[in-house]
């Protein structure tokens, strides 16, 4: 994924935010220590659906949703360049960006390239490859 540069600078480091789950983002912490993305450092942190700090993140992923907190943090979340995950079924049919499916016992993702470049993202063509695709009732609302 690339962000657009008044998103992440070259010397800025990327924030990985997990929406509600303490012990996911302390785990994800313990895992990113160290590691960098190109240039760029990772930071780890919990927030909640509606601290403003949920859009100074690059990548967010929200476990656990419903139909009702997907459209709440997808409405706080609005156009900003964020890479919105979930493993809510339904979620890129919403305007999220990424969800994680379980198809024959695999872990699997869906893409809908529309939000994505809403949020003014550039997903990699083998990302798209990967990922199965789908398109969002973003224009209906």
């Amino acid at each position: 994924t690339e962000w657009p540069s008044d998103a992440v600078s070259a010397d800025s480091s990327i924030a990985l935010c997990v929406v509600g789950n303490g012990q996911f983002a302390f785990g994800l912490k313990r895992l990113v220590i160290g590691r960098k993305i190109g240039s760029h450092s990772l930071t780890v942190q919990a927030v909640k659906i509606t601290d403003d700090a949920v859009r100074s993140c690059h990548v967010l992923y929200a476990p656990e949703l419903d139909a009702q907190k997907a459209r709440e943090l997808l409405g706080v979340v609005g156009t900003s360049p964020l890479l919105t995950i979930s493993d809510y079924d339904e979620f890129t049919q919403l305007g999220g960006v990424a969800n994680f499916v379980l198809e024959g016992g695999k872990l699997r993702f869906v893409i809908n390239a529309g939000a994505a470049q809403r949020a003014r993202l550039q997903l990699s063509s083998q990302l798209l490859t990967l990922g199965k695709r789908t398109k969002d009732s973003y224009a209906r609302h």
